[in-house]
């Protein structure tokens, strides 16, 4: 977010999904001392909400910077509300966001990449297009419950 701001980038991000565990409050704590240190308070905004999918519905991009995954609901959310992902490719991230398709996966941890992916699809909003129209299909039909489902009770009844 410091680089979106240093390339003189006008944005908002909103920080979603807290729970009231002590493990979310100490993660929150450090990411606002980091929005503090960075002077990022006019920019970023936290949200409890249990319900990420409502507050994703205005958002033109997912950033998921997770260290791990072992299947990321609000991957598959963003995707099925056309809006691109940008994530670290760890766990079960390229199971859900195909590569300069429908985002971009990038090295872990490198916030040079993250960073630099981002302001990409900020600066083209045919891409973000493009990757929220392939996104969209990829979850219709490979994460479709029911689809899923009689296709189980398809193959195995």
């Amino acid at each position: 977010l410091s680089q979106l701001k240093r390339e003189g980038i006008n944005f908002n991000c909103l920080i979603l999904g807290w729970g009231d565990n002590p493990v979310d409050e100490k993660y929150k704590l450090k990411i606002k001392n980091l929005v503090k240190q960075h002077k990022l308070h006019d920019n970023v905004s936290f949200i409890k909400s249990i319900n990420v999918v409502n507050n994703l519905m205005n958002s033109d991009i997912l950033i998921h910077p997770s260290e791990s995954e072992s299947f990321g609901y609000v991957l598959a959310e963003a995707l099925a509300l056309k809006i691109p992902v940008v994530a670290f490719d760890v766990g079960a991230i390229s199971e859900i966001v195909d590569n300069n398709f429908s985002g971009f996966l990038v090295k872990p941890f490198s916030v040079i990449e993250m960073s630099n992916a981002v302001i990409r699809l900020i600066r083209s909003k045919k891409m973000r297009l493009e990757f929220g129209s392939y996104g969209i299909i990829k979850v219709e039909k490979f994460f479709d419950s029911k689809k899923n489902i009689k296709k189980l009770i398809n193959e195995h009844f």
